[in-house]
C-alpha cells in the first residue's frame, strides 16, 4: 500500500474510533485523559457506568495499573494450561513403500480391486 492509502487507512480508523467514542458519550460513559496500553495504540481510554476502562480501538476492558498489581500479588488470572498426556498408544509402524515395492515385501497377494 502507498503512503497516501495508508494514511486514508489511517484517517478512516480514526473516523470509525471517533463514532464509536460519540456513541459511548452517548450512552452516558466518561471519556479520559489515558490511552490504551497496547503498544503502538493510541486511542483514549473511556470509563463505562460501572467504572470499568475500555479501548474502542481493541473493543475491550482494559483493566488499570492497580488492578493488574492487585491480580499479580493475589497470584489471579488465567490458570496455567495443563501439560499434554503423555500419549498412552504406541507411537505407529514406519512402512518404505518404495522400499517394499522393490524387494516386494508386504504386498498383498490374491486381492483383486474393481
Amino acid at each position: 500500500m502507498d503512503a497516501a492509502g495508508e494514511q486514508r487507512s489511517k484517517m478512516q480508523r480514526d473516523d470509525d474510533h471517533a463514532g464509536l467514542i460519540a456513541e459511548k458519550l452517548l450512552e452516558g460513559w466518561t471519556l479520559l485523559a489515558e490511552y490504551c496500553p497496547m503498544e503502538g495504540c493510541l486511542a483514549p481510554l473511556m470509563r463505562s457506568r460501572d467504572g470499568r476502562r475500555y479501548c474502542v480501538a481493541h473493543d475491550m476492558f482494559v483493566m488499570s495499573p492497580e488492578e493488574a498489581d492487585t491480580m499479580k500479588k493475589s497470584g489471579a488470572g488465567v490458570p496455567p494450561s495443563p501439560a499434554p498426556a503423555a500419549r498412552a498408544e504406541p507411537p505407529l509402524e514406519r512402512i518404505d513403500f518404495y522400499r517394499n515395492l522393490r524387494t516386494g515385501t508386504g504386498l498383498r497377494t490374491g486381492t483383486e480391486t474393481g
